[in-house]
């Protein structure tokens, strides 16, 4: 993997050059210092292995390539609508992504004509014959111990079909399905008549979608919705954002978690850009004032959950495979918030690792969290040996057996969730308070086909205790 940096200045030449572009934030330390001017960074990474068929992605066409914008959002705003003009004028896949606090944004432009190749990634159907009829439309009929699956729309073609041989080898044609085990195809009327056998399998046909640019978007938004009980927050959230950002263009810092007055000023935004793109009918006052007072906010969690779907994003831009997001998604936690209104005080931020989450929960949730004792059964990630699921942890506090073991059979499912689970404790500062502890128990040693799936190993750690090796690192961190 080769990895270049750019500090030069960000231009159309500097840009179009991508397959994909990524436009990132970084709340933490936009939280501790807002610097307009600083330069842009470009960093790419190319491998030769990226240019390979990939099996489920298919094969890239280009090098993967990622651009990141300058870390301080005072640029956010302007630098982003200006990079993704760039990018929608020269067929570059765009992606942006933004998180505060308990809540995040997502944004995606592919361009005005992206052809995806598989739009759902699933194998493609097929079904043995029974009868073909002589019609307009011809009716088919699949034998009636399997269904056929398929959906109107889709596409197909035959193979080996006795008698109506004009089936056989032709361009796919669209179906209409009448029943689990019947279909419709088109005029068969002229066809030989069917005598036997034959297989129909689906076809992958692609699909040229369109996407709007960011300006034009934010006039006219198209979401992904990933809570129906929270449909009517869709656009209320995005003029939120937009509110945030031209608060942090109008002062140069971003409201402070807990402030009355900046969070009513970032309504006040809001109202004012609502009254020029009519995006809702009232503001929600309330809302808005926890997206202002969450501005500051940095959690691992939600780092976690849009880091994941915004890499997704960037190989269906790479690979033109599974249906991209269409085009904005917003997601929230405010389920997570305190029920009642926290003392300003409470979001003083102390210069430490943990201050993102101060600004978010407030200095008592953290203290809490740092003087917790967990007990997690295993330390395993991803290639377990499979079994039937059982409780992958155990969530209260507990002071726990030295002598706790971990049963050896255990699912793939738990042990990724024990992997992922210590990361983020690790993150969020879970038991590393001088009262705090996490207790492991887990009796394998780590092999070598660990290196690739856990990011806790090295080379140096084989045949150590999968317990043994992560402990001293965290211990030094508590300090």
């Amino acid at each position: 993997m080769n990895i270049a940096v750019h500090t030069g200045e960000l231009d159309e030449a500097a840009i179009k050059g991508f397959q994909v572009v990524l436009v990132s934030d970084d709340s933490f330390e936009r939280a501790m210092q807002v610097r307009p001017h600083a330069p842009h960074v470009i960093a790419s990474a190319s491998s030769d292995a990226l240019r390979q068929p990939l099996g489920l992605f298919g094969a890239l066409a280009t090098p993967y390539s990622l651009l990141a914008s300058p870390r301080e959002t005072a640029l956010m705003l302007g630098a982003t609508l200006q990079i993704n003009d760039i990018c929608h004028a020269n067929g570059v896949c765009f992606v942006a992504c933004q998180s505060r606090g308990v809540f995040g944004n997502i944004f995606v432009d592919f361009g005005p004509s992206f052809v995806v190749n598989d739009t759902n990634g699933e194998q493609a159907l097929s079904a043995m014959i029974s009868g073909v009829t002589q019609e307009n439309p011809g009716m088919v009929t699949t034998l009636d111990e399997t269904r056929h699956g398929l959906e109107t729309g889709d596409y197909v073609t035959f193979t080996e079909v006795k008698g109506m041989t004009q089936l056989n080898d032709c361009e796919p044609m669209p179906i209409k399905v009448t029943g689990p085990y019947t279909f419709s195809i088109g005029d068969t009327s002229s066809f030989g008549a069917y005598q036997s056998g034959g297989y129909v399998k689906q076809v992958k046909m692609p699909a040229t979608v369109s996407f709007l640019s960011m300006r034009e978007s934010c006039k006219k938004p198209e979401f992904l919705i990933s809570d129906f009980a929270k449909m009517d927050r869709q656009e209320q959230l995005l003029l939120g954002f937009q509110a945030v950002d031209a608060f942090l263009a109008k002062n140069k810092a971003l409201p402070l978690p807990g402030n009355k007055a900046h969070a009513a000023e970032v309504v006040a935004l809001a109202e004012s850009l609502n009254a020029e793109c009519k995006l809702v009918q009232s503001v929600d006052a309330k809302l808005l004032t926890l997206l202002a007072s969450n501005a500051r906010g940095d959690i691992s969690p939600m780092a976690a959950v849009l880091g994941g779907i915004v890499a997704q994003e960037v190989l269906k831009g790479c690979s033109g495979k599974f249906m991209p997001i269409r085009q904005w998604f917003m997601y929230d936690n405010t389920e997570c918030l305190p029920s009642e209104p926290l003392p300003e005080g409470e979001y003083a931020l102390e210069g430490s690792r943990y201050d993102g989450q101060i600004a978010v929960f407030g200095k008592t949730y953290q203290e809490k969290l740092l003087a917790l004792n967990y007990f997690l059964v295993g330390a395993g990630a991803i290639g377990s040996p499979p079994s039937p699921p059982r409780p992958a942890l155990l969530a209260q506090p507990a002071t726990p057996s030295p002598c706790a073991r971990r049963p050896r059979a255990h699912s793939s499912w738990c042990a990724r969730a024990r992997c992922e689970m210590l990361k983020n404790w690790a993150m969020m500062g879970l038991g590393c308070g001088s009262k705090g502890c996490i207790h492991v128990t887990d009796m394998d040693t780590i092999e070598k086909s660990n290196l690739n799936r856990q990011f806790l190993f090295r080379a140096s750690d084989i045949q150590k205790l999968k317990v043994r090796v992560p402990a001293p690192p965290r211990a030094q961190r508590a300090r």
